[in-house]
């Protein structure tokens, strides 16, 4: 009966080391497949506004953003972050929840 005690033990902790590096390779993908930089649309949506709305801000300079080549707009993840934070208790009319 010891034997077959132990090949249990055994067993599940290989199950548990197996089912902990499927969410460690699973999280890493997770952090590699999210973007750094969205364009306007996406960073609409990323906010939960129209685009249009986006577009005023960087307008407005109430929203970082970059132009790379003069065409479209890069708006940085952690720049829209930020804003969140910043806008979170409604200041400038702009209210954000979590």
């Amino acid at each position: 009966m010891g034997i077959i005690r132990r090949e249990a033990e055994i067993t599940s902790k290989l199950a548990d080391k197996a089912r902990a590096e499927v969410f460690f390779i699973k999280s890493n993908e997770v952090r590699m497949n999210e973007k750094r930089y969205y364009r306007s649309n996406e960073a609409a949506n990323y906010l939960g506004v129209n685009e249009k709305t986006i577009r005023k801000w960087a307008r407005e300079n109430l929203l970082q953003y970059s132009r790379p080549g003069g065409k479209i707009l890069l708006f940085d993840k952690r720049d829209l972050d930020a804003f969140i934070e910043k806008h979170r208790s409604g200041g400038n009319g702009v209210v954000f929840s979590s």
